[in-house]
């Protein structure tokens, strides 16, 4: 019952930190819209007002200076957003993990059939699509896979051989999948 208690506390924790990745992300959509029109601006400018020419190209440098800026802003809050959403399924791991310990230390009533494989879970959805497109050439990327799978593959493995009442070989999955859990985590904190 505790082990569900801190998953429930844990879970909610993650929901709260992806809420919070995804208002970073809207700011930086709205700083970048933004921005775009503040340049579409000093084109408008530049193009009807000939005499004014060089305090346009005036405005143009500091425009541009503004804009240097807001990119390196929109830089910094992507990282963050990353760092966040990074953080965000670390919990979910530990989340998952602690689902399948309950289950087989019978705190849960849940079974191996109700728990998440390597592509349902939240990385498992980003390793398809956003994390393609966005880290697909990285060697990071590209490491993630077989640990992840590991980790759900050997935690699926022990539920099943706890249900069958095999608790050696459950025990040995729970280590299997703890050793491709570290790998994980190490590779998570390296992007």
């Amino acid at each position: 019952r505790g082990f569900s208690v801190v998953a429930d506390e844990v879970r909610a924790l993650a929901n709260n930190t992806n809420e919070s990745a995804n208002e970073v992300s809207d700011l930086v959509t709205e700083i970048i819209r933004s921005t775009n029109e503040t340049v579409d601006s000093v084109d408008h400018i530049q193009n009807s007002n000939t005499d004014l020419s060089q305090g346009v190209e005036t405005l143009n440098t500091d425009y541009s200076e503004i804009i240097n800026c807001c990119n390196s802003m929109k830089d910094t809050i992507s990282s963050a957003s990353l760092r966040s959403f990074i953080q965000t399924v670390k919990l979910d791991h530990v989340v998952w993990k602690g689902e399948v310990y309950a289950i087989a230390s019978g705190h849960s009533s849940r079974t191996s059939t109700d728990i998440a494989n390597h592509q349902n879970c939240r990385l498992g959805r980003w390793y398809g699509t956003e994390g393609k497109q966005i880290f697909g050439h990285t060697s990071q990327y590209k490491q993630l896979e077989e640990p992840h799978r590991a980790v759900h593959e050997n935690g699926l493995e022990a539920l099943r051989a706890y249900e069958s009442g095999d608790k050696r070989k459950s025990i040995d999955y729970l280590r299997a999948m703890e050793r491709a859990s570290e790998k994980v985590m190490n590779i998570l904190d390296s992007f």
